[in-house]
């Protein structure tokens, strides 16, 4: 049976430090991942799905060799983020795939239909190639070796998609479970 691997993004030691993410109002972009992948696990798995959570106390580097160490034929990949902007106007989720891969950017879509299905009132920021992302490339999306994608759930510098997020968890849960099941 092919696995789903869920990853909440930041959480981990960087370079000795704990990198907690984006924070904003007291809220750490990485407490919020695991709130909601600690929704989205249980859910999959009670609809059949073999569902594998990344350790939240993991590098990027060290989460993307678990999952790689853990990769089956069929099995995917998903990592959870939420973005911060200095215009705190900029809101909305954007789904992240390896650019020049038609099928991971349908993969992408899929994904965004079906979270904005039971978020409608988050705006879709698109299926983004990984090279329109601030660095260039993502490593979540390069270095897995399964199909992977990373999806930024919205703005926590943006007061309405950080209500959205801390206020209706469980329907970001469920809207990505959905996504990954169709997937």
């Amino acid at each position: 049976m092919a696995q789903i691997f869920i990853s909440a993004g930041h959480g981990g030691f960087e370079n000795g430090i704990r990198d907690s993410g984006v924070k904003v109002d007291g809220i750490t972009e990485a407490q919020e991942m695991i709130r909601i992948r600690d929704l989205i696990v249980p859910e999959l798995r009670s609809r059949g799905f073999q569902v594998l959570s990344v350790p939240d106390d993991l590098s990027l580097q060290q989460s993307i060799s678990w999952v790689n160490a853990r990769n089956r034929t069929g099995d995917i990949a998903l990592e959870i983020h939420v973005g911060a902007f200095q215009n705190t106007d900029v809101r909305g989720t954007t789904a992240y795939y390896i650019a020049s891969n038609e099928a991971r950017k349908a993969h992408a879509e899929l994904l965004l239909l079906a979270l904005l299905r039971r978020v409608p009132q988050l705006p879709s920021r698109g299926a983004r190639p990984d090279t329109a992302a601030g660095m260039g490339r993502l490593a979540f999306c390069r270095q897995v070796e399964p199909p992977s994608l990373l999806i930024e759930l919205g703005y926590l510098t943006n007061d309405r998609d950080r209500t959205l997020l801390t206020s209706r968890r469980r329907d970001f849960a469920l809207g990505l479970a959905d996504g990954l099941a169709s997937w």
